[in-house]
């Protein structure tokens, strides 16, 4: 075939395509941060169902509108899904299929780890939840926890009441040390490798997670 005429082919299917994406792209509406994982998107639409799209915008599936989607995080190839009734479901990546649903607790927030999912529950108790499973595997009641996070890659979490620290072990749930905060209400800023840093205003404290100290590095002026 002519050089030429292959040239205008290509040039005119490009224009289609533009064309064609740029129409479906009018029509679709979606709101929240997207995340992405092997050449897919993950966000909600105006619905707040989660949806899964291709690079192009081509819409893949659609999970279940019934979830009622308040947030969710991608973990590799699983969506985990927060209800606004606190329901935590999990979901395969891949297909949209669900795997799971746990309603031992009413959620209120939740970080994912490796094959660990930590939640705070609206008591302010924090609970673990296996990734596989969905089944809870243990719920702290001790102490009523505001936040929490993992300090670098530890297997102890770090949870903030109202004016105490509490270092808990991932596996059992058991809380192994406590430690008054240098301020009430003090909320997490960060981590690094081995600390985690507290404010409250301007001033800013790092506890050392090795020492299990608190130092202050900004003062309020």
């Amino acid at each position: 075939m002519n050089p030429v005429i292959v040239l205008i082919i290509l040039f005119l299917t490009s224009i289609c395509t533009a064309s064609n994406y740029k129409k479906n792209k009018l029509h679709i509406e979606y709101k929240g941060t997207p995340s992405f994982y092997s050449n897919s998107i993950y966000t909600l639409n105006k619905n707040q169902n989660i949806v899964k799209l291709s690079f192009g915008g081509t819409e893949i599936w659609q999970a279940d509108p019934a979830i009622d989607t308040k947030q969710f995080q991608l973990h590799f190839n699983k969506l985990y899904v927060l209800s606004h009734s606190g329901k935590l479901s999990c979901f395969d990546g891949i297909y949209g299929f669900k795997e799971w649903e746990n309603t031992d607790n009413k959620v209120k927030d939740f970080q994912v780890f490796n094959t660990f999912i930590v939640i705070n529950d609206i008591d302010g108790h924090l609970s673990c939840i296996g990734t596989k499973s969905g089944q809870t595997l243990w719920t702290q009641k001790e102490t009523s926890i505001n936040e929490f996070t993992r300090v670098g890659r530890s297997e102890l979490i770090v949870g903030l009441s109202n004016n105490q620290l509490s270092i808990l072990d991932i596996v059992s749930g058991k809380i192994v040390d406590k430690k008054k905060l240098p301020k009430k209400k003090m909320t997490i800023l960060g981590v690094s490798n081995s600390s985690l840093f507290l404010n409250k205003k301007k001033d800013i404290y790092e506890f050392n997670l090795n020492k299990r100290s608190f130092s202050k590095i900004q003062e309020n002026t």
